[in-house]
C-alpha cells in the first residue's frame, strides 16, 4: 500500500503437503496442516480483503489443490486444509462480493515437480488422459482470467486445473486408445490425416 496505494490481487499459496499415515498423524501436525492452510488464508483474506473493500475492487485466488475435491488416505491434514480453502472462497466471495471484490479458488492437479515413486506416478497418470502430470505453466492461464476482467463475473467457484484428475472415475483400458493404456507418460500421436 505504501508502494502503490492500493492492491488489485491477492494470490494465496501457503499450505503444505505433507503425505503421512492416517493412524500415526498427531494432533500438533493436523492443527499446523489448518494453521498453514485455511487460516493463513484467512488472514490474508481479511487483511487484504479490507482495504479491496475500501477501494470497491479486486481478486482473490487462494491456490489450493484437488485434495480439496477428493480424499487420500495419506493426505487426512492436506485433504482438510484444502477442502477448508475451497469453502473459505466461496464464503469470502459472498463477503467481499458487495464491494466488488471477486474471490475464487484454483485447484491444481498432481504436479510433475512431485517427488513420488514410480508405481505413485502411474497411478496419477492412469486418471490423467492428457498423459503427463502437471506443470506450473499450465496454472498460469487460469490464474490470469481469475484475475482480469473477464472473471468479473465470476465469484465462490473452484477451478479445477488438473487434466481431469480430480473427478476422474474408472476407465477400463478397453476404453482406452491402445497408447493411452499405459502407467507412464505418454505423447498423443498427431490425428490421422484422411
Amino acid at each position: 500500500m505504501s508502494q502503490f496505494g492500493h492492491i488489485d490481487i491477492l494470490l494465496n499459496c501457503s499450505s503444505a503437503d505433507a503425505a503421512r499415515d492416517f493412524l500415526t498423524v498427531s494432533p500438533e501436525e493436523f492443527n499446523d496442516d489448518l494453521a498453514r492452510g485455511p487460516k493463513a488464508y484467512f488472514l490474508f483474506c481479511q487483511a487484504v480483503g479490507r482495504i479491496m473493500a475500501q477501494q470497491r475492487t479486486g481478486k482473490i485466488i487462494n491456490l489450493a489443490s484437488t485434495d480439496a475435491r477428493i480424499g487420500s488416505g495419506e493426505s487426512v491434514g492436506t485433504s482438510a486444509a484444502h477442502t477448508s480453502i475451497d469453502a473459505l472462497s466461496r464464503a469470502v466471495a459472498q463477503a467481499l462480493g458487495f464491494y466488488g471484490v471477486n474471490a475464487n479458488a484454483l485447484l491444481c492437479g498432481p504436479m510433475s515437480s512431485q517427488t513420488l515413486s514410480a508405481e505413485e506416478r502411474g497411478e496419477r497418470l492412469r486418471r490423467m488422459p492428457f498423459g503427463r502430470l502437471a506443470r506450473p505453466e499450465d496454472f498460469v492461464g487460469a490464474a490470469l482470467f481469475l484475475a482480469s476482467d473477464d472473471a468479473k463475473f465470476v465469484a465462490g467457484e473452484s477451478l479445477c486445473v488438473d487434466a481431469g484428475y480430480a473427478n476422474a472415475a474408472v476407465t477400463e483400458d478397453g476404453f482406452r486408445p491402445e497408447w493411452g493404456r499405459v502407467w507412464h507418460e505418454f505423447h498423443v500421436p498427431a490425428a490421422e490425416k484422411k
